[in-house]
């Protein structure tokens, strides 16, 4: 599930670098944010959750959560780092430690 945002992303991506499958990167980048988040979010994570917002030109994203967040939880942005080659697609998503 995405949101009107990320559409709109995903197509002005796929116009300037329709090499890299987005949709999927997506899937998979939503994937990495769930997995570092799931123990501490305050109730399962859906997909619409969070949203991501990709920058080709250093393999990175950033995660925004949409959901309440606990006050004493280091959210709601995380960084992201993507690698698409050969077919292969890679994402990972770190939780910043608090302030």
């Amino acid at each position: 599930m995405t949101t009107p945002t990320e559409r709109t992303h995903l197509q002005d991506l796929d116009a300037t670098h329709p090499d890299i499958p987005w949709d999927r990167l997506l899937f998979s980048a939503k994937e990495s944010v769930y997995k570092t988040c799931a123990p501490l979010a305050p109730r399962p994570l859906q997909f619409d959750d969070a949203e991501i917002t990709f920058t080709p030109t250093t393999g990175t994203f950033i995660a925004r959560l949409l959901l309440p967040w606990p006050a004493d939880v280091p959210a709601p942005v995380l960084p992201g780092r993507w690698h698409a080659s050969h077919g292969i697609l890679l994402t990972a998503t770190t939780l910043p430690r608090p302030a």
